[in-house]
Order: structure tokens, then C-alpha cells, then sequence
């Protein structure tokens, strides 16, 4: 394929659709990537010992909720990212009655960087405008460079600053 870039051929070799429950198995590792980059980031997303365990039971009611839905990016017969989306209500109090929130979206390390993450962002943005909703949020660690890149590129702006203060625990 002379004179197409590897990224294009991937870009064309990648299939994103509504995951079903049989691609549990191969969505935890990659939310297992997911978390321990962010566990390399900061002491504060340490998670338990079972923590895929509870993850799954986390999402595996989401496959039958029709506020959730879980993108996958497959090439051939291999999964390759996944981002997992909710619609949420907001208060009463606003003209908006209801938002998306993107709840964790991973592609695998040899994946990273091809576009990927951006196709499933926009699958989880196209299933919720198919629902009008029109807002979508994600949270991200300032740190996560790469996370910032993907949403910077997708167009999502700061809003909401969130601040931690680490309290300590009482012995």
C-alpha cells in the first residue's frame, strides 16, 4: 500500500460498534491499562485487589440500561478501545433537562495515537444527539496529556474545575 500512511490503514481497518456482554472479557484489560496509567499518575486511583471484579459487576448492569451504552473499537477480531457512556438528569433548575457523561473510554498501548480514541468519542456523541442530548462531559486528569489532546481535539472546553484536598485517614 504505497503511499498510505500506517495511521490511514488503520484508520480504515478499525470497526466501532455498541459493544454486547460477551466483550466483558476483553473490555476489563483494557480499563485495567486504563487505571494502573492512572494509578502511575497519583496515589489516589490505588484500587483494591479485586477492583476488576467490582468493575465488572460496576458495568455489567449497564448492557441492559438504555441510559448507558459501551462503544468498542475492534481490528479483525481484536478489541482495541472502548468508551462507555451514560445520560444522567440534571437538576429541575435548568433549561437542560439532561447531559452525557462519558464515563471511561481506553485504546489499548499499541493502539494509542491513531485516531482511535476520537472515532469512539464520536460514536458516544452521535448515540446521545440520537437521543437529544446534546451536552456531553468528561472528567480527566490535567495530567493525562494525552486525554487532554483527544478532548482538546474533539472540541470539549474547561468548565467545571474540581479541587482535591487529601484529608488523611483516622486511625
Amino acid at each position: 500500500m504505497a503511499g498510505i500512511a500506517v495511521n490511514e490503514v488503520l484508520e480504515m481497518d478499525v470497526t466501532v460498534r455498541e459493544a454486547h456482554p460477551g466483550d466483558l472479557p476483553e473490555i476489563v484489560p483494557l480499563w485495567l491499562q486504563l487505571m494502573s496509567f492512572h494509578e502511575e499518575l497519583d496515589a489516589g486511583y490505588s484500587m483494591v485487589e479485586d477492583a476488576a471484579e467490582r468493575w465488572i459487576r460496576y458495568i455489567a448492569p449497564s448492557f441492559n440500561d438504555e441510559s448507558w451504552r459501551i462503544f468498542v473499537a475492534q481490528i479483525e477480531d481484536e478489541l482495541v478501545g472502548y468508551a462507555a457512556v451514560v445520560i444522567q438528569d440534571h437538576p429541575p433548575v435548568y433549561v437542560s433537562t439532561k447531559h452525557g457523561v462519558l464515563e471511561s473510554i481506553a485504546v489499548s498501548r499499541e493502539h494509542r495515537g491513531r485516531g482511535i480514541g476520537k472515532r469512539l468519542v464520536r460514536a458516544a456523541e452521535q448515540w446521545l444527539r440520537s437521543r437529544d442530548v446534546f451536552e456531553m462531559m468528561v472528567r480527566i486528569d490535567e495530567r493525562n496529556t494525552a486525554s487532554r489532546a483527544l478532548f482538546g481535539s474533539r472540541a470539549f472546553e474547561p468548565w467545571i474545575v474540581v479541587r482535591r484536598k487529601v484529608l488523611g485517614r483516622k486511625d
